[in-house]
């Protein structure tokens, strides 16, 4: 019988395919895979009545993913700078759980990744 642990691992399996939920997108000249969530974003805009939450994108990435990319904190943080799809984006919001990250980037200007 499989544990919690393997039934978690087969839905991440799941959404984390290109078939299926998932892109192929370009970090810091990477090719990795994110699922790209708009209507979450909004809703998180939506319910930050500081307005403080910022952002153009919010992309779910696993951990494994997240590591094959050059020149990124690890964990993710917010205020760092990357390429995606070669447009500078600073993270604005990052959170993870069960070995994903939520980030929310913020497409910039003249900010270079490090």
């Amino acid at each position: 019988m499989s544990n919690f642990k393997d039934l978690l691992q087969q839905d991440l399996n799941t959404f984390f395919n290109v078939d299926e939920f998932a892109d192929l997108v370009e970090i810091n000249g990477i090719s990795v895979v994110v699922v790209n969530d708009e209507y979450e974003l909004e809703l998180i805009k939506n319910k930050d009545t500081s307005g403080l939450i910022t952002g153009d994108i919010l992309i779910f990435i696993t951990d494994s993913e997240y590591q094959k990319i050059p020149k990124v904190s690890y964990p993710p943080e917010v205020g760092d700078v990357l390429m995606y799809n070669g447009k500078p984006a600073t993270i604005t919001k990052v959170s993870t759980e069960d070995g994903v990250n939520k980030i929310i980037l913020q497409f910039t200007g003249g900010r270079q990744w490090r």
